[in-house]
């Protein structure tokens, strides 16, 4: 009888479970590959999402414009100011004008909150033409904070009376997930030096601040700061020739770049 040749049993178990091990590291692997690169394409698809938007930004607030608008829009603001009807003999906002030779313009900035026109809008077909744009720090729904944007197309006071109390406004979520943030805004109001203030009242100080500064963190503790330069009221800035911001102002501003 002739021997016949082959693989025995044990063999054959033996040749599986290597087989088996090898196929398992190469899954493992290849997965791990895998998942560090899905992180990898959600992080830039992150940073880059977070990059346009932090241009859009700093185009908002640097198209940010004086409105002021005239005559009877100051009604409604001189109405919410005194809790009832339009004084007939002139309020503050007109004895402001007659000081000032101007009306203060539209701008309302909170340490978690600002107003203000601008020619920038996120939705420029719908809102073609000077706009009114609000950014807020929101609570979110998962417990977080949101940063927000909310626009309306100019049509007067009334327009920023309605941004004001959030009537009618769409929000578009800008940073989710967010710990905390504040906005800053740079200028002299009064008889103060140049400096960073938590809150700008335009209807007082009777111009707009000469930058912007945002700064959020996010749930990883790292954070974002934005600055906006504003030019278009530099002339009702005292100080502040036609050539808009000197450089020095602009080395303690610390430039517009997010961080």
């Amino acid at each position: 009888m002739k021997r016949q040749v082959g693989f025995t049993l044990l063999e054959l178990l033996i040749t599986l479970t290597l087989v088996s091990l090898l196929s398992l590291i190469v899954f493992i692997a290849l997965r791990v590959s895998l998942t560090a690169y899905r992180k990898g394409e959600e992080r830039m698809e992150t940073l880059q999402r977070e990059k346009v938007i932090v241009g859009l930004i700093k185009t908002q607030i640097g198209s940010t414009y004086p409105a002021r608008p005239q005559g009877k829009f100051y009604d409604p603001l001189r109405a919410q100011q005194s809790g009832g009807a339009p004084d007939a003999q002139g309020g503050f906002l007109e004895r402001l004008v007659a000081a000032r030779l101007m009306a203060p313009p539209l701008f309302k900035g909170e340490e978690r909150r600002m107003l203000f026109a601008s020619f920038a809008p996120l939705f420029f077909k719908k809102n073609a033409g000077m706009s009114m744009i609000s950014y807020a720090l929101v609570p979110g729904e998962k417990g977080d904070t949101e940063f927000v944007e909310a626009e309306g197309q100019y049509r007067g006071g009334e327009t920023y009376l309605q941004m004001s109390s959030g009537e009618k406004t769409k929000r578009t979520i800008f940073f989710p997930g967010l710990e905390d943030g504040t906005f800053e805004y740079f200028g002299a109001p009064g008889q103060e030096d140049y400096a960073w203030y938590p809150a700008w009242n335009a209807e007082s100080i009777g111009r707009l601040p000469l930058a912007v500064r945002i700064t959020v963190t996010k749930k990883n503790q790292q954070r974002l700061r934005i600055v906006g330069l504003i030019s278009a009221d530099a002339m009702a800035n005292p100080g502040i020739g036609g050539g808009g911001i000197p450089p020095n102002l602009r080395t303690i501003i610390g430039g517009g770049g997010g961080q």
